[in-house]
């Protein structure tokens, strides 16, 4: 009668031979990885003419940029197939991401401009594959947000230090946009940073990872404040100083957790009892906030906007088919009456400046539920993960669930969801199958300690 596998009757020198080939295979994958997020961060944020400065996707896309990202597919590749068993069930895991991509490759039926939505969907989909890629090579949240910090630090650095060696080209009239394309788009990534270097700080336990993380994290708030950029800066203190600590301790009970929902219905109801006791409006409300009653012009592109989504409310005009095609069906443009400053200014405007919007536009209600709802399962799986006490895989899903808010609220003022230009949604992407491949790892390792 023989028991246990094929691996008990290795001799001792064969079992070392594998044991070195298996730890040589997972140093392969693991640098893999790592240089595959080098790639992505060179590709996203420095790009193959990086002291230039992009106003926009077009409908004909940009020939270097889709070969950045082929590049970018190959080499996620090979990663997927040496850890293609892992790759498999992080797809299968991700069915809520796909059933999103699903339902944006659907409008492709009626888009008005079917051919932009098919390339839009060839882009996320590559994304997704990077992403799977990352996931099976980066297995652990220490593994990952470690690759990940060093991305978002030489960002960082570089960005300050373009501030000072070229400020004419780092700084525009708005702001501080460093080596982005604008201002805002430097407050997204703003916003990142903030998210993985306070959340580095719950699992770093060494001196100087724990301070450098705190000396990044401040570096990160200098830096959105250089941006101008109002509403990221006041989505990141949120984040850092409230949200990440409320999350760190959800993994220590349950009670620490409702206090980030109750926080958000206290402030609902202060804001409706204002509203009311005060006869506040929109504008007396985007004046409070922001000293400025148009939201720096937004209410236009907001006006605009719901013109378009009337015209096709339930199932959209197509993913990607109406700020992709400027100026030929420009929402402004179309709609005489909103629009007050420059011809040339309208060109530069690519999105509503509110996610929701861009989603209904796109998508109408159709694609806008599936959306909902697959954020409602992000939501769920970060509370979920609160079981999770190893202090890297706290730190993962502090970063998770701090990226998460900072993207809900930032889209009430930007549109970057699911976006192929949008930086937080390109990241939301990558981080949803990381979150699942953690989740995925976690399981395993449960699964080992009952036996």
């Amino acid at each position: 009668m023989t028991t246990g596998t094929w691996l008990d009757d290795l001799s001792p020198s064969q079992a070392t031979q594998r044991a070195q080939q298996t730890a040589l295979g997972d140093m392969i994958v693991l640098w893999g990885g790592r240089l595959l997020m080098a790639g992505f961060f060179f590709v996203i944020f420095v790009g193959l003419h990086p002291l230039s400065r992009d106003v926009g996707e077009n409908a004909g896309g940009n020939a270097e940029r889709q070969v950045s990202f082929l590049a970018l597919a190959a080499l996620a590749t090979p990663l997927v197939l040496m850890r293609w068993e892992r790759a498999i069930q992080i797809v299968l895991r991700s069915w809520p991401l796909l059933v999103v991509f699903a339902a944006m490759a659907m409008t492709t039926l009626w888009s008005t401009y079917p051919g932009v939505t098919v390339r839009r969907m060839i882009l996320v989909i590559i994304v997704y594959i990077v992403a799977v890629g990352l996931a099976s090579a980066l297995r652990t949240p220490r593994d990952y947000l470690t690759a990940l910090a060093f991305g978002y630090a030489s960002i960082l650095l570089i960005d300050l230090a373009l501030s000072v060696a070229m400020p004419g080209f780092a700084y525009t009239p708005l702001g501080l946009a460093g080596i982005h394309g604008q201002k805002n788009v430097a407050g997204m990534a703003g916003l990142m940073f903030l998210a993985c270097f306070s959340s580095i700080l719950v699992g770093a336990r060494q001196p100087v990872g724990f301070w450098v993380s705190v000396a990044l994290l401040l570096l990160s708030f200098l830096f959105l404040g250089l941006t101008n950029s109002k509403t990221s800066l006041a989505v990141g203190l949120l984040a850092t100083v409230f949200a990440a600590p409320v999350l760190a301790l959800g993994h220590r009970g349950f009670v620490y957790a409702t206090l980030l929902p109750l926080f958000f219905v206290v402030m609902a109801g202060l804001v409706i009892f204002a509203t009311g006791a005060f006869d506040l409006t929109g504008a007396d409300w985007a004046q409070i906030t922001t000293g400025d009653p148009t939201f720096t012009g937004r209410d236009e592109i907001w006006s605009a906007s719901l013109k378009e989504i009337a015209k096709a409310p339930w199932l959209g005009h197509g993913w990607g088919a109406v700020w992709s095609m400027l100026p030929l069906s420009h929402p402004l443009s179309q709609h005489i009456g909103f629009w007050t400053d420059t011809y040339e200014t309208l060109l530069i405007i690519n999105q509503s400046h509110n996610g929701y919007l861009d989603i209904l536009m796109h998508g109408g209600i159709f694609l806008l539920t599936v959306v909902l709802l697959f954020l409602a399962k992000q939501i769920r799986d970060v509370v979920v993960a609160f079981k999770w006490q190893d202090r890297w895989y706290v730190a993962g899903n502090v970063f998770f669930g701090t990226f998460l808010l900072s993207l809900l609220i930032n889209n009430m003022m930007e549109a970057t969801l699911f976006f192929p230009d949008g930086l937080l949604g390109q990241f939301l992407i990558l981080l949803t199958v990381a979150h699942t491949g953690w989740r995925l790892s976690w399981d395993r390792q449960a699964l080992a300690r009952t036996r």
